[in-house]
């Protein structure tokens, strides 16, 4: 759902996850489950940061006299979800010597979320990083809900 009030506009919102996902995987040649905590970490802490940060500074952000506030006048839930996508970082034995991770191909992923909110001020926002030299995909997903200052 689309809100009239956005903290920020979408090509923000893109560039804002682009570059965090881009950050961590910058380095990764594949996925490592041991790193999947720290990754998704990284990633949901850059981008509330930087939402929270750019947020702040945008005209909606006022205090209920108006003035500008340092709190955005939203509050923001941040998900990250990644998903391996390329066979053979994770070998279990399967028939023939193959592995089952290698035979079952690229998996499919379906992802959706509903609320209950005031459609005109509370919104969410999804994207979908794609690191395929490692193999892996990320699914953002940001919530906004208004504080009722904007």
């Amino acid at each position: 759902m689309v809100s009239s009030k956005a903290p920020l506009a979408h090509p923000q919102l893109e560039k804002i996850a682009q570059e965090a996902c881009s950050s961590v995987f910058s380095d990764v040649t594949s996925y490592t489950h041991d790193s999947t905590n720290d990754w998704n970490t990284s990633i949901i802490q850059t981008i509330l940061a930087d939402i929270v940060k750019q947020a702040s500074s945008t005209p909606g952000s006022t205090d209920t006299n108006g003035t500008m506030s340092h709190q955005p006048a939203w509050k923001f839930i941040v998900n990250s979800t990644i998903i391996q996508n390329r066979p053979g970082s994770h070998k279990e034995s399967g028939l023939n010597g193959t592995s089952d991770v290698e035979s079952a191909g690229k998996r499919g992923l379906h992802s959706a979320a509903g609320a209950y909110w005031d459609n005109e001020r509370d919104g969410m926002w999804s994207y979908k990083y794609d690191a395929a030299s490692a193999g892996i995909d990320v699914l953002v997903s940001v919530c906004w809900i208004s504080t009722g200052e904007a």
